[in-house]
């Protein structure tokens, strides 16, 4: 495997910057924050509102798509990427929001309207054949947000309403799977918060608070370890980049990952 020193001067040549314990990408420099992060094996994938980018282990630029405005979280399922998308036309509010399927090549495959129509959506995972959408959008700070249970063609099978505990702002922020619990982030807390599939009752707290990217490191790079990827924007408006940190979680304990510790692909 390639010694840490010698790609940290080949990346920061290219344009990324490397550390011990980081990765801020290069190559794009995006208009808008970072909402959304997706891994496989190979490549991560991140979603800046307007933007769909793809990237190596390395942080190094690989492609890049225009996406709708406002794309807010990404996830993979079963070999796809799909975009948790408010459609949002300048000097006005959501009109039809929906998510968007893109193969790993970032090519488009279809489009899901959500509905009901009027709601504005942000977070999105997919558990044992159901995708979980949030609710999101422009509110004042609030406790209950509300989650879409629905099926592979984004047809709504429930709809449930959960009180967080807190006070939230902009909604359901990003969803994500740890073993058998839907967890969620949302600006206005420190922790995330998992629910019980099913039902969506909360079951407890997750100790990263996931309001911008995350996602679930595949084995081959992590082996055993329930080690997450956590992205965060890096840069100013009209110049964002991705700032990438590795966590392992622990119960209710997280551990940075030293990046020589993971099986980074060459």
């Amino acid at each position: 495997m390639m010694s840490l020193k010698y790609l940290l001067l080949l990346l920061l040549a290219a344009g990324t910057f490397v550390s011990a314990t980081e990765i801020i990408t290069s190559g794009h420099k995006c208009q808008s924050h970072l909402q959304g992060a997706a891994l496989d094996e190979e490549y991560i994938y991140l979603s800046f509102t307007s933007r769909l980018v793809k990237s190596d282990y390395t942080g190094k630029f690989i492609a890049e798509i225009p996406i709708p405005f406002h794309t807010g979280d990404i996830c993979m399922a079963e070999g796809d990427i799909y975009a948790a998308t408010d459609h949002r036309p300048l000097g006005s509010h959501a009109t039809q929001s929906a998510v968007y399927r893109y193969g790993r090549d970032l090519k488009l495959k279809k489009i899901y309207p959500i509905y009901p129509s009027d709601i504005k959506i942000e977070g999105i995972t997919f558990y044992k054949g159901k995708f979980y959408i949030g609710v999101g959008g422009n509110s004042p700070p609030h406790r209950k947000n509300d989650i879409l249970i629905c099926n592979r063609e984004m047809k709504l099978l429930k709809r449930v309403t959960v009180d967080t505990g807190f006070n939230t702002r902009f909604g359901v922020q990003n969803l994500f799977v740890d073993g058998d619990r839907i967890c969620g982030g949302f600006y206005g807390g420190d922790k995330g918060i998992c629910f019980e599939p099913e039902t969506l009752k909360i079951i407890g707290t997750f100790p990263l608070n996931p309001t911008e990217g995350i996602a679930k490191v595949p084995f081959k790079i992590a082996g055993n370890n329930n080690t997450w990827l956590l992205s965060r924007s890096h840069g100013k408006r009209g110049n964002y980049r991705a700032r990438l940190r590795f966590f392992r979680v622990e119960g209710e304990k997280r551990l940075l990952v030293p990046l020589k510790k993971l099986s980074l692909p060459k």
